[in-house]
C-alpha cells in the first residue's frame, strides 16, 4: 500500500460505547479530517462504564456523558447500539467481517466478567462479585432482575480496597433515602431499606499504605450520616516514621496515608457497635476459605483470613488465621476480560496482546500486529486505572491508527457494518433512537423525585429508542 491520500474518506469501526471508545474516537477526528468513525455496542445504550460501573452517589463523575453526546453529534460519529460482536452466526457480527468493512477496527470492549479466588466455599450463597452487585444497583439488563436478600445477617465482608470496594460498603450501609434521589434502581432501594446489614469489613492483603482505594472515596466514608468508620491497620509499625518516610514524594499516597493514620487513631478505644452502622477497614489479611454456616451448610457464616505481612511489596502468609462471621462476602478482586473469535487473547494476562495500541497476532514479545485492528481501554492495558486514564490510553492507540493510515498500512474502506445489520435483521439503535431512551429515563426520573430512572431491559430499550409503543 501506499501513502493515504489526503482527502480520502475512510471509516473505522469501534466495538465499545464506554470511556474509551469515546475518547479514541474523540483523538482520531482530531487527527484526521477525512476520518468517519461508527461506534458499536452489544446494548442499545451507550457508555458502558459510566452507566453501569459509576456509583449512584457520583452523579459528577457521571457528566462526561455530556462531553461523550458531543463527539456523537459532530456529524462524523454513527452510533450502533444492540450489535453484537461474536462469531457472525445468528444475528452477530463478527470481528473478521468488520475488517473487511472498516479501514481500522478499534476492539474498546472492557471487561465483562470477573476474577475469583478460587478459595473453598466460593460458591456459598452469600458470597458474590462486587461487579454482579453493582451491575443490579446500576440497573444493568443483565443483572436487574436478580433477586438480592440483605435480611440474613448483619455483616458483610468485601474482599479487595480499590474504589469499587469502597463503593459497595458505602452502599450497603449508606441511607436509602440519600440513596434514592440518585439514579439507583428503586429495587436496589427497596432491598436496601429491608437490609439487616449494618456492619461492613473492607479486607485487604497488605497494608494501609499500599490500598488502592483513593483518597476522595475514603473521604465519602467519614461522611456517612450515622456511620463509623474504623481502622484496623493489622501491623504495629504500619504508621512508623519509616512507613511513612517511603511515601512523602508521593504526595496523594502521602495525604491518604496521613487521612488513614488520623482515622485510626480517632478509633482505637472506640466503643463496640451500638446502633448505627460502621465500616471497618482491615489490613494484612488474605482470604483461604469461605465456612458454611452452621445452620444452613449451603449459605455462607465466615470468611477466613490468614494474616500477612509485607515483602519486597508482596503480602506473605504468617500461618495465624482469624475468622470474620457474616452472611455477605463480596469479591472486590479485579474484572476479566472475554475473548473475542478471531482476535488473539493473553488468558493469563485478562487482555488482547498489543503493542502501542496494535493488536498482535500472537502473545509473544515479537508477534507481528494482526493488520487493521487495534485495542484501547481495559481490553488493551488490562482493568486498571479511572475512566480519566482512558484519554492518554485512548489518544496513544488513535495515533497508532493514525500513523499506519498515513503510511498507507491500511486501506480507504468505508463499506460500514449497515449490509450486514439489514441482511441479519438487526434492530439497530442510532444516537438519535438513544436520546429517545434518555428522555423518557429523565421524564420518569422526574415523577420520582430522581434524576432519572433507567430502563433496564433490552425489550424496553428498543421498544422505546424505535417507536414500538409502551414498555410492559
Amino acid at each position: 500500500l501506499t501513502s493515504a491520500a489526503a482527502g480520502a474518506r475512510w471509516r473505522v469501526c469501534i466495538v465499545g460505547s464506554g470511556p474509551s471508545g469515546f475518547y479514541c474516537a474523540e483523538s482520531l477526528l482530531k487527527g484526521n479530517a477525512d476520518v468517519e468513525v461508527d461506534v458499536i455496542d452489544r446494548l442499545p445504550v451507550p457508555f458502558g462504564l459510566v452507566r453501569f460501573g459509576v456509583a449512584p452517589d457520583h452523579p459528577e463523575v457521571k457528566n462526561v456523558t455530556e462531553r461523550f453526546t458531543g463527539i456523537a453529534r459532530t456529524g462524523r460519529v454513527r452510533y450502533f447500539g444492540n450489535v453484537v460482536v461474536a462469531d457472525g452466526t445468528g444475528s452477530t457480527v463478527s470481528v473478521e467481517e468488520l475488517r473487511q468493512r472498516y479501514s481500522a477496527v478499534v476492539l474498546a470492549c472492557g471487561a465483562d466478567a470477573d476474577r475469583t479466588l478460587g478459595a473453598p466455599g466460593e460458591n456459598l450463597t452469600g458470597v458474590h462479585s462486587a461487579r454482579e452487585f453493582v451491575a443490579w444497583y446500576n440497573s444493568h439488563p443483565n443483572h436487574a432482575t436478580e433477586p438480592w436478600d440483605l435480611t440474613r445477617h448483619d455483616t458483610a465482608v468485601v474482599i479487595g480496597q480499590g474504589n469499587v470496594a469502597l463503593d459497595v460498603a458505602r452502599v450497603l450501609v449508606k441511607s436509602p433515602s440519600e440513596l434514592a434521589v440518585t439514579d439507583i434502581s428503586p429495587v436496589a432501594v427497596a432491598v436496601l431499606e429491608r437490609s439487616t446489614v449494618k456492619r461492613v469489613f473492607v479486607v485487604g492483603r497488605r497494608g494501609p499504605l499500599q490500598a488502592a482505594f483513593t483518597i476522595k472515596v475514603l473521604r465519602e466514608l467519614t461522611q456517612i450520616s450515622g456511620c463509623a468508620l474504623k481502622i484496623l491497620a493489622g501491623a504495629p509499625d504500619a504508621f512508623s516514621d519509616e512507613a511513612m518516610a517511603a511515601v512523602k514524594d508521593n504526595r496523594p499516597r502521602k495525604r491518604q496515608a496521613e487521612l488513614l493514620r488520623k482515622l485510626a487513631a480517632e478509633a482505637e478505644g472506640r466503643d463496640e457497635l451500638r446502633g448505627g452502622s460502621e465500616v471497618v477497614l482491615c489490613f494484612h489479611r488474605s482470604p483461604v476459605a469461605f465456612e458454611p454456616a452452621h445452620w444452613n451448610t449451603g449459605a455462607l457464616g465466615a470468611v477466613c483470613f490468614e494474616k500477612t505481612v509485607v515483602e519486597d511489596g508482596k503480602a506473605v502468609g504468617t500461618g495465624e488465621f482469624e475468622r470474620i462471621p457474616c452472611g455477605y462476602a463480596f469479591r472486590s478482586i479485579g474484572y476479566r476480560a472475554s475473548p473475542l473469535p478471531g482476535v488473539p487473547f493473553d488468558e493469563r494476562r485478562s487482555l488482547v496482546p498489543s503493542r502501542g495500541g496494535r493488536v498482535l497476532e500472537a502473545s509473544i514479545p515479537d508477534a507481528p500486529p494482526l493488520p487493521g485492528v487495534y485495542a484501547t481501554g481495559w481490553y488493551k492495558r488490562g482493568p486498571t486505572g479511572v475512566i480519566l486514564t482512558n484519554i492518554g490510553d485512548a489518544a496513544d492507540t488513535a495515533r497508532a491508527v493514525l500513523a499506519d493510515r498515513a503510511a498507507g498500512a491500511i486501506p480507504s474502506r468505508e463499506i460500514g457494518v449497515d449490509d450486514l445489520i439489514a441482511a441479519r435483521g438487526i434492530r439497530t439503535v442510532d444516537f438519535n433512537a438513544w436520546e429517545r431512551i434518555d428522555q423518557r429515563e429523565r421524564a420518569d426520573g422526574g415523577t420520582l423525585g430522581k434524576r432519572l430512572k433507567k430502563v433496564d431491559s433490552v425489550p424496553d430499550m428498543l421498544r422505546i429508542a424505535l417507536g414500538e409503543g409502551q414498555p410492559a
